[in-house]
């Protein structure tokens, strides 16, 4: 899924001392610390979705908590992780889990961001 607006990756830096995002499909592609100086790194992939492999780095970076931002589709079995995860959902998406807590995005038409 597209990050709409750098914004929303800043504010939720604002409220953690660091913020990982980490690229992903059916595979793992990029992780990497956040800063608001170089932004959010070009999304690879685009095929396919495996939650498992995002929980395994979240676990070896010993997050705090991971919010994952997908339409909820996957066929995989997915092992619990011992951190919590905020599901955000694309509107037309579904709960991928029984566990966690799920948000539902906004059909909202994409902002521009500013130069």
């Amino acid at each position: 899924m597209c990050i709409r607006d750098r914004n929303e990756i800043t504010g939720i830096n604002m409220v953690c001392a660091e913020t990982h995002i980490i690229v992903c499909d059916a595979e793992v592609h990029d992780v990497y610390k956040y800063n608001k100086r170089e932004g959010i790194r070009p999304i690879k992939g685009r095929g396919g979705t495996a939650f498992q492999p995002a929980l395994d780095v979240g676990e070896k970076l010993k997050v705090d908590a991971l919010c994952y931002l997908t339409d909820g589709y996957n066929g995989d079995r997915i092992k619990k992780p011992t951190f919590p995860v905020l599901w955000a959902i694309t509107r037309d998406g579904r709960r991928p889990v029984p566990w966690g807590t799920m948000i539902s995005l906004k059909d909202e038409k994409p902002k521009k961001e500013e130069e």
